[in-house]
């Protein structure tokens, strides 16, 4: 009987790996890229305003700002902070969504 040489079987093993890690399971707490662009965009656009107005982090303006964002969008602050850990641990993924992001400020700037 012929033995599978240890890298072929390595090899393999990584290529099977590779195959069905493409794309991680999302739980169903975590926000869409989509709504999750959404939110960001609506998030930095504020926090932008905010910021030209001399409103501080700790200013209750802003929190109350920032609440209005995770009302528009029909999100609640513990899904955005689920959604924000779960791509801590996906940084490609949250890439892709900040480069989405960026994409629609500069869309709306112009």
């Amino acid at each position: 009987m012929k033995r599978l040489c240890p890298i072929g079987f390595l090899l393999s093993l990584l290529l099977t790996l590779s195959l069905t890690a493409c794309e991680p399971e999302r739980p169903t707490y975590v926000l869409s890229d989509e709504k999750m662009e959404d939110v960001l965009t609506d998030y930095y656009m504020i926090d932008a305003v905010a910021q030209m107005k001399n409103i501080h982090r700790g200013d209750t303006t802003k929190y109350i700002l920032y609440n209005e964002i995770l009302t528009k969008h029909d999100v609640t602050l513990a899904q955005f902070d689920s959604t924000i850990s779960w791509y801590t641990r996906h940084p490609e993924l949250f890439e892709k969504v900040m480069e989405e992001v960026i994409h629609r400020i500069e869309t709306q700037k112009d």
